[in-house]
């Protein structure tokens, strides 16, 4: 078995925090790479505060998994690479990077990010937590499609009910909805082709950066 080390030059700014080997396989078992870049917990953190600088609402941990999947997705449907990084799996809820719901859960217990976000108790017949952003990132910390990317996941969230979210990510007619039953239907993580396949669809037009990133990553 054979792996080759892939190196893709892109933007500086998106990659400066990610390693820039990705691992092929191109010898051996046919796979299907569903994890383009390691989960990173710091871009995680900035996301979510950029997000949250344009809702005026506390987030709960179904936010914070859902903006990740949403900015990821987007974003890897448009240029191939991950904003974050982690792998998706199909969890009843829809689709969820467990990295990014640990993440979430120490931060609304108080325990990450505390120079970022503000635990906020929510009070009610079943008492939680929610979560508002202390802090602003500065746009310098994204590159132009990163932006991009994180506008449409607000775009998508903020237009939405909880409920419509729910079936958003659940309905195969949408790009990220397809992936989600595909990997449910077959016991799999969400793969990236599958995605792409979907969203090229939906766009009805064909994503050529993307396609050729993620053939040279092997995913």
């Amino acid at each position: 078995m054979e792996w080759v080390d892939v190196r893709i030059l892109f933007d500086p700014k998106a990659l400066s925090l990610y390693n820039l080997s990705y691992w092929r396989l191109v010898s051996g078992p046919d796979l299907t790479m569903t994890q383009l870049a390691p989960f990173n917990d710091y871009r995680y953190d900035l996301v979510l505060a950029y997000v949250m600088k344009r809702i005026n609402a506390l987030f709960d941990i179904y936010d914070f998994v859902k903006i990740h999947a949403l900015v990821d997705a987007i974003h890897v449907a448009e240029t191939g690479r991950p904003v974050i990084g982690g792998t998706l799996e199909a969890w009843p809820h829809g689709p969820v990077a467990k990295s990014a719901y640990d993440r979430a859960r120490r931060i609304l217990q108080g325990h990450e990010a505390k120079e970022l976000f503000e635990v906020v108790s929510l009070n009610g017949p079943r008492p939680s937590a929610g979560v508002k952003r202390t802090y602003t990132p500065d746009t310098d910390e994204f590159c132009q499609s990163e932006l991009d990317a994180m506008d449409e996941a607000f775009r998508l969230f903020n237009s939405k009910s909880h409920d419509d979210l729910y079936a958003y990510f659940h309905d195969p007619n949408t790009f990220i909805g397809y992936a989600w039953k595909k990997a449910k239907d077959t016991n799999s993580d969400l793969s990236w082709q599958d995605l792409l396949d979907a969203y090229e669809r939906q766009k009805g037009s064909r994503q050529n950066l993307a396609r050729l990133t993620l053939e040279a990553t092997g995913a």
